[in-house]
């Protein structure tokens, strides 16, 4: 699933696939899109949260900080994120 803004929502319906990027800018994966929908925002926090008060953080930065459209579908991951700290940290799940 991925949250974006609404004057997005035709460009996404048109293209098939989406890259998705690091904030380095190399592309990780690519999003077949399925479908797109504004999502029910109060119900999603009430489910996930169990509250809907913004004084919990969640429930702020779900309600205040995401975009409010979402785009879900099939994720092809084509490379993992190149990371230059804590490198001795960021382990493979078949690495755990």
């Amino acid at each position: 699933m991925l949250d974006f803004p609404e004057n997005w929502a035709n460009e996404i319906a048109a293209c098939s696939r989406i890259a998705l990027r690091d904030p380095e800018g190399p592309m990780v994966a690519a999003l077949t899109v399925s479908e797109i929908w504004k999502p029910d925002r109060e119900a999603e926090v009430q489910a996930i949260y169990g509250t809907t008060s913004r004084e919990h953080p969640g429930v702020e930065y779900l309600l205040e900080k995401t975009h409010p459209f979402y785009a879900g579908g099939r994720v092809e991951a084509l490379c993992l994120p190149e990371h230059y700290d804590f490198r001795s940290f960021r382990l493979e799940p078949h690495e755990l």
